[in-house]
């Protein structure tokens, strides 16, 4: 995964981001259920998405992955935004699979670290979309379908339950 970046704005709140996915679930969503701030253009070229939430007391990340059939190979585009619960800031924008000259930036240190403590990590990946159209991160760590926050996530877990 690359570590370009395009900055864009979620229009949505912590509580409406919430309400679209709970924490510590996944849902695959269709079209008409993405977020409407996303490019037009974009979203056309999308066909489902899968969006996942992780999140601790001080941090919360959400992950909007899109998929689009590009020539013969599936491509997957990813929104991510971060809240950063104690300074009251969010971050957001897409990770990119390149860095492209006059549009993308490195993902900005206070992002990565605000992810990090939500229990994403910029190297993640959902190598295909989950058989069920929701459940828990828990479900997709054991099916193999997410790589690179598990142990994260299982720490998180675990501390919930403590």
């Amino acid at each position: 995964m690359s570590n370009a970046y395009y900055p864009l704005k979620s229009e949505w709140t912590l509580e409406q981001w919430q309400e679209y996915c709970p924490n510590f679930a996944y849902r695959v969503v269709k079209q008409n259920e993405f977020p409407p701030f996303l490019p037009n253009k974009l979203r056309a070229k999308f066909n489902s998405a899968i969006v996942v939430a992780s999140g601790s007391a001080t941090n919360q990340t959400f992950v909007f992955q899109g998929y689009r059939i590009d020539g013969g190979e599936l491509d997957e585009h990813q929104y991510i935004v971060s809240f950063d619960l104690s300074a009251s800031t969010s971050y957001a924008g897409f990770v990119e699979h390149a860095d492209y000259e006059g549009r993308t930036t490195p993902i900005p240190a206070e992002m990565q670290q605000s992810m990090s403590l939500s229990g994403v990590y910029i190297d993640f990946a959902f190598p295909r979309k989950p058989s069920s159209s929701s459940g828990s991160l828990d479900e997709l760590i054991k099916s193999g379908l997410i790589k690179g926050f598990t142990n994260s996530v299982e720490t998180q877990n675990k501390n919930k339950t403590s």
